[in-house]
């Protein structure tokens, strides 16, 4: 295929180049290493489902779900070579980042959400920055997986989240 030609039905719609590889771009994060606090006082490191530093490929979350809670791929925790399609809390993840993805069972996986457009890589950097200033607010989550953005928090930003473009 050459530049301006149209895929046909079926073929990657990215780059036209030939030998380049598929992509998408990709809000990824990593579970946080630090144990958190278990009902019993006992903390696990990680998740349930997720090892501590396991790399997570996550969905753009939908509008006016806070992000306090996030849809993601990854592998789970007993090392299985499957990846997990899972919702977990964003207070969890850290080291927040808008990445290339070319693994091809995530790009699969993920073609409905993210795909290698600039508008796409700018919307995992603006969540990437939006997660990653957000500390503040964890400490103050409201216990149902929403962040606390009232006015009065001092992490809260008067902007609305990004818009996902459809």
């Amino acid at each position: 295929m050459g530049a301006g030609d149209i895929a046909a039905p079926g073929q990657w719609p990215g780059p036209t180049m030939a030998g380049a590889e598929k992509f998408i771009w990709c809000l990824v994060a990593n579970v946080m290493a630090r144990p958190r606090a278990a009902g019993d006082g006992a903390g696990r490191a990680g998740t349930r489902h997720f090892a501590p530093g396991a790399k997570l490929f996550c969905f753009p979350f939908i509008r006016g779900d806070g992000g306090g809670r996030i849809r993601v791929l990854g592998r789970h925790r007993d090392g299985g070579p499957r990846l997990l399609d899972m919702v977990v809390a964003s207070r969890d993840l850290e080291n927040w980042r808008a990445q290339k993805v070319y693994r091809p069972d995530v790009v699969a996986m993920m073609i409905d959400a993210w795909d290698d457009s600039d508008s796409r890589r700018e919307l995992a950097e603006e969540l990437a920055a939006m997660f990653g200033r957000v500390p503040a607010a964890r400490s103050s989550d409201q216990g149902d997986g929403r962040l606390n953005t009232d006015s009065r928090s001092e992490a809260a930003d008067s902007s609305d989240p990004p818009t996902i473009p459809g």
